[in-house]
């Protein structure tokens, strides 16, 4: 493939022709499997009570989403919140939680109103 006829899965990261940019047009990796990996990553870099308190905290948020999905206070994680700047600063965490529909601005991680749910069951 050229440089041009190319592009980066944003779920699997594989390189696949344009054609097949698409997860459905190309062998991707389901999004569970993705997470999975990349809390791999982060418990290999973390000693097991942060790592612990790290998913535990990954947990409860999705928790909240789910239990409560139409509360925007549940959907958006302020950068300068104590909780969030100390337990997922990973980058790893983040890219978990961007897969599970959250958006980073400025200032939150913001669970988009249109993200798929069921992958933070």
């Amino acid at each position: 493939l050229g440089a041009s006829d190319k592009v980066r899965c944003w779920r699997c990261q594989q390189e696949v022709c344009i054609r097949h940019r698409f997860e459905e047009e190309h062998d991707c990796v389901p999004v569970d499997v993705v997470v999975s990996r990349a809390l791999g990553v982060v418990r290999a870099s973390m000693t097991p009570a942060e790592f612990a308190d790290t998913h535990a905290t990954l947990q409860k948020v999705f928790g909240n989403i789910l239990g409560d999905p139409t509360n925007d206070k549940f959907r958006a994680l302020k950068k300068s919140n104590a909780v969030v700047s100390q337990k997922l600063s990973h980058p790893v965490c983040r890219e978990a939680l961007k897969l599970c529909g959250f958006v980073e601005t400025e200032e939150a991680l913001v669970c988009s109103k249109v993200a798929d749910l069921t992958l933070m069951g």
